[in-house]
């Protein structure tokens, strides 16, 4: 019995379903006004994940200029990091980094400029409850 476990363990993280599994998109909500004003519509946004010195440890796209569209209502949206046609997250991404930021970047539908919403927010627990079920897993293997 227990020389079928560690091939039928590591089949299963493996397989597709497992990555999948560990790499699984985060949903963030927020809110965007300008001036005072709700912003509506689909606007392009920037998503990044830095560490304490600010180092980029995860983007939405190739490069620091890409971006993705976004539904807003009112003022109000939400990003699946990591799926969307992002980048997808690296699943080791909050075993290594327990203190992550996430960087948001709007382009104002009135300028076209690009505006860092600020402050920077700190990532908390669901992803890193995703983490510790993967450090659980490795415990098991």
């Amino acid at each position: 019995m227990t020389r079928y476990f560690i091939p039928l363990l590591s089949l299963l993280i493996l397989s597709p379903c497992g990555q999948s599994l560990l790499a699984a998109p985060v949903a963030y909500s927020g809110k965007v006004a300008i001036n005072g004003l709700n912003v509506d519509g689909s606007v392009q946004m920037r998503f990044a994940l830095r560490d304490d010195n600010g180092t980029v440890r995860w983007r939405n796209g190739a490069d620091a200029n890409a971006s993705i569209s976004i539904h807003v209502d009112r003022g109000h949206y939400v990003a699946n990091l990591g799926g969307q046609g992002m980048n997808g997250l690296p699943s080791d991404l909050f075993l290594e980094h327990p203190q992550l930021y996430l960087q948001v970047k709007i382009k104002r539908p009135d300028t076209g400029e690009w505006l860092h919403l600020t402050p920077d927010q700190r990532i908390y627990s669901s992803p890193h409850a995703l983490a510790a079920d993967v450090a659980k897993l490795a415990d098991y293997a």
